[in-house]
């Protein structure tokens, strides 16, 4: 029956999926092929959250974000489905069907790969940190300190949960000042380690601590953010006489809002969204009486009709970009300058880093100085980038304009080569 569901669930999600390559995956996909061409993964440089780049390189190509990102959302749907076996609760049953019959898991598998993966692994540490909780087994502290140090390296949410998740856990069971401190410890130092690795790796080889995740937008004001978070508060109707350790369960996701603010990270995600729903419904759905169970019906399927007006799956499709990507295929290598911090999605929809000479390539300096004597063709789109900058007002020298797009990308090409497009 679960790989049924979970059969099910994966086919739901790529149905919905339109054509189309998100920003994030672009850049992500980008910085695969790069690597894969060159045969050294130090050229895609510090690519934050490193985990989804390095999944890419057995199949670096535009639809593997997305299918890798239903994957990890059919496995979240198996623990709704889980959880909704284990309390006999049929109201949970419906989550999932709301996940996926609705835009909410299709927005996050079209739109943020690794955040998609991140709530795999952050709704599987919740659901061990409640065993923790009761049974308070040190393996299970381990098992959580683990999964939130891999975790760092998959999403931004990871290091905030796990913080909260210290934090909270002398309100979820008596614990002494010494044992609350070092059991969070125990629980956060994996993840602490993890990112303060990668800062130093980062600042030690670039001068700075480079996160290049690039957020996605949930929605357009505080209004609709609001909306999008009713199901999660409607679900508070279930707090009255609830014990102490329910209730802070109920607001702990309440409590990672200001520590993703003070983090840098743009809130509400969907991820975060799906995982603080999760994370009430937990913590409220034991021994549910039938008014509560309407409740709980009520808000989720208030959750589904809220991903409906406000979740429109963006579809990231224009057709002369894909003919320009294609085009640029075509080309020798090393024959096409540019810049792939404003170019990725053509890099990524070409499907391959071989014509492109990028400042991953040593001789990239020589040739932003002197395009004619290393280059066929310059590619290039508005952005804060030295090829923009030098290039974006005017061919270089000995170059002409071959095609300019809409968005304001240009190619331009060597005098006497031949044109690219037909």
């Amino acid at each position: 029956m679960f790989g049924l569901f979970y059969l099910l669930s994966f086919l739901l999600i790529v149905f919905q999926l339109p054509e189309g390559l998100s920003d994030l995956h672009a850049g992500l996909l980008g910085k695969a092929l790069l690597a894969l061409d060159r045969g050294r993964l130090e050229v895609a440089g510090f690519v934050y959250p490193p985990l989804p780049l390095l999944l890419l390189l057995p199949y670096p190509y535009p639809e593997t974000p997305s299918l890798l990102a239903a994957l990890a959302l059919a496995g979240v749907g198996l623990l709704f489905l889980q959880e909704a076996l284990k309390r006999g609760e049929g109201g949970i049953l419906l989550v999932p069907l709301v996940l996926f019959l609705t835009p909410w898991a299709a927005f996050l598998a079209q739109t943020d790969f690794a955040g998609a993966l991140g709530l795999l692994l952050l709704t599987l540490i919740w659901q061990t940190y409640r065993a923790y909780i009761q049974d308070g087994l040190s393996r299970q502290a381990l098992l959580i300190g683990l999964g939130l140090g891999a975790a760092t390296y998959v999403t931004p949410l990871a290091l905030p949960f796990g913080l909260g998740l210290a934090l909270h856990l002398g309100l979820f069971r008596p614990l002494s000042p010494v044992a609350w401190l070092s059991s969070g410890l125990l629980l956060l130092l994996p993840s602490l380690l993890a990112f303060g690795s990668w800062a130093y790796i980062t600042w030690l080889f670039t001068g700075e601590i480079t996160f290049f995740y690039r957020e996605v937008s949930l929605a357009q004001g505080l209004n609709q953010s609001f909306l999008l978070s009713v199901p999660y508060l409607i679900l508070g109707l279930l707090l009255p006489g609830r014990p102490p350790s329910q209730r802070t369960g109920y607001l702990f996701p309440l409590t990672l809002v200001p520590l993703q603010a003070l983090m840098g990270i743009p809130v509400p995600r969907v991820d975060y969204l799906i995982l603080a729903y999760f994370i009430a419904l937990t913590a409220l759905s034991e021994n549910l009486k039938p008014l509560q169970r309407s409740i709980v019906v009520v808000s989720t399927l208030i959750k589904g009709i809220a991903a409906w007006l406000l979740l429109s799956i963006p579809a990231f499709t224009n057709p002369f970009e894909h003919g320009l990507a294609a085009a640029l295929a075509t080309a020798p290598p090393r024959t096409v300058l540019t810049d792939d911090r404003s170019t990725y999605r053509l890099v990524a929809l070409a499907k391959t880093a071989r014509p492109f000479l990028l400042p991953a390539d040593a001789n990239y300096p020589l040739a932003l100085a002197s395009p004619q004597g290393f280059a066929a063709y310059v590619l290039l789109c508005p952005g804060d980038d030295p090829l923009w900058r030098a290039y974006g007002e005017r061919p270089p020298p000995g170059f002409l304009a071959e095609v300019i797009l809409a968005e304001g990308c240009r190619l331009y090409r060597r005098v006497g080569e031949s044109p690219l497009l037909p």
